[in-house]
């Protein structure tokens, strides 16, 4: 869990249920920056 502390700490990270919310809310561009990612190789 170190890893996941260090990470916590160096980025700017909503709680759970926030990321869960715009998760369901917005699944779309959670799927174009996923593919993206990972077919091409960049972020979107």
């Amino acid at each position: 869990m170190m890893v996941v502390d260090y990470i916590e700490r160096l980025l700017p990270l909503p709680d759970f249920e926030s990321w869960v919310k715009d998760f369901l809310t917005h699944p779309e561009v959670y799927q174009l920056y996923t593919h993206t990612l990972h077919r091409e190789g960049r972020l979107p």
